[in-house]
């Protein structure tokens, strides 16, 4: 968040698109930080290139489109 932050505070607002890829885990109410910080699993791997994949799809959609229509297709 500390890079976000300082995105924003050169630009001096934070009304700005955003592009995030979000997490989804069993971390049930646990330290989040650890969570995220672990290594990958095996099945989460296996999964990567799928997420690299759709992550840029959604860049050309910004990129090529309104943000709006973006956001609309793959949140």
């Amino acid at each position: 968040h500390k890079g976000v932050q300082s995105i924003i505070r050169a630009l001096g607002t934070d009304q700005i698109p955003r592009l995030r890829l979000g997490i989804r885990g069993e971390t049930g109410g646990g330290d989040l930080r650890a969570y995220v910080l672990q290594p990958f699993s095996k099945e989460e791997t296996r999964q990567l290139p799928a997420l690299i994949d759709r992550a840029c799809d959604a860049i050309e959609a910004v990129l090529s489109g309104p943000f709006e229509k973006a956001m609309n297709e793959f949140n």
